[in-house]
């Protein structure tokens, strides 16, 4: 039996819940104690990923208008 590292649920390898190596490759040095993760929990952190990076680029909009806005006060 193999349970999800993340949430502690069983994964099911025939019903394809099983994340693939590729992740565990890409983050063995930052979460060397995630051996198993399921699909759901992946979904989660992707979403979780790309609302971070929607937010980061609202931010960095937001600071080049300040930006350029300071050369036509001058």
């Amino acid at each position: 039996m193999i349970t999800c590292d993340v949430c502690k649920k069983e994964i099911h390898k025939k019903k394809n819940e099983l994340m693939s190596k590729y992740w565990f490759d890409w983050n063995s040095k930052t979460h060397p104690q995630i051996k198993h993760m399921c699909v759901n929990c992946w979904e989660k952190i992707n979403k979780f990923r790309a609302d971070l990076d929607n937010e980061l680029q609202i931010q960095r909009e937001e600071k080049t208008n300040k930006f350029i806005d300071k050369f036509f006060k001058q």
